[in-house]
């Protein structure tokens, strides 16, 4: 995802830079969420490998 210009700001980049975004749902019983949780991570923090396996 292209990173919008309020959370730019907070991750000193810049706005529109492609950016992983990785969010995090967790439910208690009943359906009811418990916690919603986002982490934009800007490039050059970490390494990440994409692996597919065809069965």
């Amino acid at each position: 995802m292209n990173i919008d210009h309020e959370n730019a700001t907070l991750l000193a980049v810049q706005p529109n830079l492609a950016v992983l975004r990785r969010r995090r749902m967790a439910w208690i019983v009943g359906g009811v969420l418990a916690d919603c949780t986002a982490f934009h991570i800007k490039p050059g923090v970490v390494h990440f490998y994409v692996e597919h396996i065809a069965e």
